[in-house]
């Protein structure tokens, strides 16, 4: 029994890298270390959702991570989930270069394929696991220097790369740091994402100019975002704050613009509590009322009354 175990355990070392090996570690990584960590992650994603309150006197975050306070309620889940990330690496990362195949020699994409410096396929998730873990966490430029150092090792997937872009840029939004977020999102390749990344250049591209008050310019990539936002809650946020800012910008809506129906009623709504709080007499004061009057302010009042953050959680 030891030698069988022994056996095994050599065969399957990362210091070989045969077929066997990469499928032996590939699973191991996607079945056993990260799905704890993703579990932890998606714990802590809820925890950020359920320490935020949201202020809707002011153009709401696109994400409860912006509100940095929020996010440090998830510190614990996000170090487990950067702890099983780490581990995961550690353990089943392959390096080693494979017994060349001569009758792929002229194969471009095998040759490309020769050149990695990462042969565990499902090794990405790991680090894109742990770079979203420490951003999460509030640890913002830990994020940046993990997706740098991703970019690096897989220089060669232009989608791996301009997901790291996207993520470096909403980085440097959290940080404030402006001019930065936009010229990394001028940097990203929006061609180079597949088919299943491409929605979060237009989710990206709005957070990053609600950050920078840019308005105007982020309604069309919240309408793109709402409905191929991959988590279903968040859809209803986008949804209202896109109608807070066709109120805020004095827009009115129009259901051709709208490309899920469904949320109608709450761009309608937010739009309505846009008009009532960004007049022209609250936006001059200093400080602005817990409660307001006219037509349009019920709803408003009724959510402030009633700290109604439910809809987003």
């Amino acid at each position: 029994m030891m030698i069988v175990v022994v056996t095994i355990a050599t065969g399957c070392s990362t210091q070989k890298n045969t077929w066997a090996t990469r499928s032996f570690h590939q699973t191991k990584v996607k079945y056993n270390i990260l799905y704890n960590g993703n579990t932890a992650y998606e714990e802590g994603l809820k925890q950020i959702r359920d320490a935020h309150e949201d202020d809707y006197s002011r153009i709401l975050y696109l994400y409860p991570v912006s509100n940095h306070t929020a996010a440090e309620a998830a510190a614990s889940q996000m170090d487990k989930t950067i702890e099983k990330c780490r581990k995961c690496i550690k353990l089943h990362s392959i390096k080693s270069k494979p017994k060349r195949d001569p009758k792929r020699a002229n194969d471009p994409q095998y040759k490309l394929w020769l050149q990695s410096k990462e042969f565990n396929a499902n090794m990405s998730m790991a680090w894109m696991r742990l770079a979203e873990a420490e951003f999460h966490k509030g640890d913002f430029l830990g994020a940046i220097s993990t997706m740098n150092y991703v970019i690096r090792l897989y220089e060669n997937d232009a989608d791996m790369i301009a997901r790291c872009r996207l993520w470096i840029a909403r980085a440097y939004a959290e940080l404030g740091w402006q001019y930065e977020a936009e010229d990394m999102l001028n940097r990203v390749q929006i061609d180079a994402l597949n088919k299943k990344h491409a929605r979060l250049y237009a989710a990206v591209k709005a957070d990053v100019l609600l950050h920078g008050e840019q308005y105007t310019a982020a309604i069309p990539f919240i309408k793109i975002a709402i409905p191929y936002e991959k988590r279903k809650i968040y859809r209803p946020r986008f949804a209202y704050v896109l109608g807070q800012l066709y109120g805020k910008t004095v827009i009115n809506i129009k259901p051709t613009l709208v490309m899920q129906n469904k949320f109608l009623h709450l761009i309608a709504q937010a739009q309505n509590v846009a008009l009532c709080l960004f007049t022209e007499n609250a936006a001059n004061s200093s400080h602005a009322p817990n409660y307001y009057t006219g037509s349009r302010c019920g709803t408003y009042n009724r959510m402030h009354a009633k700290n109604k953050n439910i809809l987003f959680h």
